[in-house]
Parts: C-alpha cells; sequence; structure tokens
C-alpha cells in the first residue's frame, strides 16, 4: 500500500482512524498534528501505544493563514519556526514517496506545503480531505468546521493539489459509531452511544475505492462574502470550467464501513496488536 501522511488535530475521532489504519497494516509516513479546541493531551501517547512508538508524531502549531495577513498577526510561538521546518520535511519525503494525505484537521500545513514546495506537493498520489459541504454547514449554515477554520487555506489546496477527495458533511453525518468498541476513550461507553467516525469513511474511500459512491464536482472556497465565508460552493453541473474538479463522497457500502469500524475495534482493544501478530 501506499504510504500515507496524516494531518490531524489529534481528537478521540483521530485515535479511531489510527486504529483503523493499524488494522490495515498501512504504510503510515508519519502523524502530523495541529492542535484544535478538540484535541487530546494524551493523542500522542495514545498514538505510540497503537503503532509501538515505529511512527513518528511531529506537532506545530501555526495559525490559519489569513492571520498572517493582518497586522500583529501570524506570529509562531517559540520554537515553532523549527517544527514547522520539520513537518514540512516530512511532507516532502512522503510526497517523493508518492505518499497519499490523509487530512481530517484544516489544511493550513497542507497549503503551506502548496506554497512553499509546489514541485514536491504535486507528487503526492491523492489527497483526502474530511470536509467541505454541498448543501449547508456546521460551524455556520452555508460552512463545514474543517473548511471555515482556515478557508484561504483549503481554497489553496483545492486549487492546486490533484487526485482530491473530499467526504462532505451530509456523507460525515452517517458514520457513527458505538463507543462501546472503543473502551477506556469515552468517559461513557454503552451500547446505545454513538460517536463521530467521520474519518472512517474518508478513509475506507482511499483504501477502497469500491466502497465508496462517488460525484464530480467544480468547487471552490468562499473567500469574499461574510455570510458564506467558508461555504464550498459545488457546481454540480460543472458549468464553470475555470473551477478545479474534485471527488465527493456522497455514500458508503454500509457493510464495509461496519468491517472498517469492528477491525479498528479490535485493534484498540488489543492495544495496536494486530490478529496477525496475536
Amino acid at each position: 500500500m501506499r504510504p500515507i501522511l496524516f494531518s490531524c488535530s489529534g481528537s478521540t475521532a483521530d485515535l479511531i482512524t489510527l486504529a483503523a489504519l493499524r488494522a490495515s497494516d498501512a504504510d503510515i509516513h508519519c502523524i502530523v498534528q495541529t492542535p484544535g479546541e478538540e484535541s487530546r493531551a494524551d493523542f500522542p501517547g495514545k498514538a505510540a501505544e497503537l503503532f509501538g512508538g515505529e511512527v513518528p508524531w511531529l506537532q506545530v502549531n501555526v495559525p490559519p493563514l489569513r492571520s498572517f495577513f493582518v497586522p500583529g498577526g501570524g506570529k509562531a510561538a517559540a520554537g515553532e519556526t523549527q517544527s514547522l521546518s520539520r513537518v514540512l520535511s516530512r511532507f516532502a519525503a512522503a510526497a517523493n514517496r508518492g505518499a497519499a494525505l490523509l487530512s481530517t484537521a484544516r489544511l493550513t500545513l497542507p497549503a503551506i506545503f502548496f506554497l512553499s514546495d509546489p514541485e514536491r506537493a504535486a507528487k503526492l498520489s491523492d489527497v483526502a480531505v474530511l470536509g467541505g459541504s454541498i448543501y449547508g454547514g456546521d460551524s455556520t449554515p452555508t460552512a463545514e468546521k474543517n473548511i471555515y477554520a482556515d478557508p484561504e487555506a483549503a481554497e489553496i489546496v483545492l486549487a492546486r493539489a490533484k487526485n482530491v477527495t473530499l467526504l462532505p458533511l451530509e456523507t460525515a453525518k452517517q458514520c457513527r459509531v458505538s463507543t462501546s468498541l472503543f473502551p477506556g476513550l469515552f468517559s461513557t461507553a454503552t451500547e446505545t452511544t454513538e460517536t463521530d467516525a467521520a474519518a472512517l469513511g474518508l478513509l475506507l474511500s482511499l483504501e477502497q475505492p469500491q466502497a465508496a459512491t462517488r460525484e464530480r464536482y467544480r468547487v471552490r472556497v468562499e473567500l469574499e462574502s461574510f455570510p458564506s465565508r467558508g461555504c464550498t460552493v459545488c457546481d454540480v453541473l460543472c458549468r464553470d470550467k475555470t473551477q478545479p474538479l474534485h471527488t465527493f463522497v456522497t455514500a458508503l457500502d454500509e457493510t464495509a464501513f461496519s468491517e472498517t469500524v469492528h477491525r479498528a475495534g479490535r485493534i484498540w482493544q488489543q492495544g495496536g496488536i494486530s490478529d496477525d501478530e496475536a
């Protein structure tokens, strides 16, 4: 399997995704974390447990791109310049190997990579993004949270990347899993409580393309109008040929998704040990 560069915020959903990646024996090139509101303090340790400490983990605190163009904004914390340099080196190494980028967070880091090293960025085999929407948003009535968190970055990535697949909000809402499959990850976990696992749907579409129903739309990110800022404007009839044409996952095979979920649950319960290793 091609290498995967996992860009995330370090949330509970990201840990579930890592368990699924471990279950698939994917070639994880690196885990890159951009902390956000949903980040877990124990994410690095949990990620290391799942992979036996074999997968590099890097963290960098970078603000959304817009802040760099605001007077007094865009200032990195002490030491973050070196962290960003290391992260971009990892991005470049992954691209040289033809890796796929799996992003479940805002697209600030991928955008910086596309701006700073466009030739290498073009070598990424796929860019899979958890984000965007076709009909409406969750952070605002029109914008989905991962795009809304840094719309300038999203516009850069969608304008420059090739082989882009987005799992939009409408499909993400279908990707729920039982918390009881992941003991110790939630303060309360019962057979009836569920949690978001949209990234598993994105991963499934990347690993098993036949398990995803796809539509191709022309798309841009709204940056000018304040009420619709961060909206992914989808030209479903593909009339505007000036806009990039990207793939949206509109449905997932329920059986394939369930199998992915249960494999991730088994890996989590076994502490990162696959069935072959047990």
